[in-house]
């Protein structure tokens, strides 16, 4: 397969458009990835579309979804005005594939940001693959997958967590979206060595890798309070993250695409620009090197 691209995941913000500016300049921004509920939503700055239009035409553009909730034990009518709106999305652009996040953001009257786990349990996994079913066929058949989860409820919630991914995707063979910082997070909240964890997935299903920065929150538990990981994408790409991206490459064989997440409205300072962009250099760098190790270099699982 050809070298997975290297690509940012667009947001309409204006100070990380300007951070991101040299990057396309440089021909770094290989492809993109954007998040469809934006244009459900919110009127879009004027640049927004003539950017996706050019990366679909270029075969290059890939669509994230955040508000589907696919896990939602009770689906409503706000999912099925969602599916109607990625349809037509997906007729009004080209896209690679559409993915979203594993697990719930919403319950009936009530809807929240960040996905929430759920058990490991028959109903969840029907429930699950139903979803899916209903979002590849809104998506015209484009490949549909989902995006490992930060938050698990257990240590035993984390390791299951691959094998529960695998039950959902295999039904219509969909593809695993590898969000390193997810994992580091679980890697961190649970101590747990990131790789087991990355070993643990359905690493032949990854085609597309996550890598972003997040922040620390303290929690208060029966032996005191502790540092919790969160994924806010709102900081730097943690130093170990570069060393298990490089881990995480030669496993993942039918891989893409690799992007780099940050929020808008974050970059709020001259040095915190330049470390974003020499962070996406490193990552692009990576990328490249692996592609120079050259074809079976490392293993697969899952």
């Amino acid at each position: 397969m050809p070298r997975p691209r290297v690509g940012l995941s667009l947001l309409p913000e204006e100070d990380l458009r300007d951070a991101q500016l040299p990057l396309f300049a440089a021909g770094l921004v290989e492809a993109l990835e954007w998040t469809l509920d934006l244009e459900f939503e919110a009127t879009l700055p004027p640049w927004v579309e003539p950017l996706l239009d050019h990366y679909a035409a270029e075969g290059a553009l890939y669509g994230h979804g955040v508000h589907y909730s696919p896990l939602s034990a009770q689906f409503e009518p706000r999912q099925a005005r969602w599916l109607e709106q990625l349809s037509r999305a997906v007729q009004r652009r080209r896209y690679v594939h559409v993915s979203e996040h594993f697990g719930f953001s919403t319950v009936p009257g009530l809807s929240q940001g960040a996905p929430l786990p759920v058990p490991f349990v028959p109903g969840a996994v029907r429930i699950g693959q139903q979803r899916l079913r209903a979002l590849q066929q809104a998506a015209g058949g484009l490949p549909v997958g989902l995006e490992n989860l930060a938050l698990a409820m257990s240590c035993d919630d984390v390791w299951v967590h691959g094998e529960f991914l695998e039950q959902l995707l295999a039904p219509g063979d969909g593809f695993l979206l590898l969000d390193l910082h997810n994992l580091y997070c679980q890697a961190q909240n649970f101590d747990i060595p990131a790789e087991q964890l990355v070993l643990a997935m359905p690493l032949g299903r990854v085609r597309e890798l996550h890598v972003s920065g997040g922040s620390w929150s303290t929690v208060t538990t029966a032996a005191g309070p502790r540092p919790f990981r969160r994924d806010t994408h709102d900081g730097d790409i943690p130093e170990p993250l570069f060393a298990l991206l490089a881990f995480a490459l030669p496993h993942c064989p039918r891989l893409e695409a690799v992007f780099v997440e940050r929020l808008g409205g974050t970059l709020t300072s001259a040095d915190e620009v330049e470390r974003y962009r020499a962070q996406y250099r490193r990552v692009h760098a990576l990328v490249a090197a692996h592609e120079s190790q050259g074809p079976g270099h490392g293993s697969s699982h899952g």
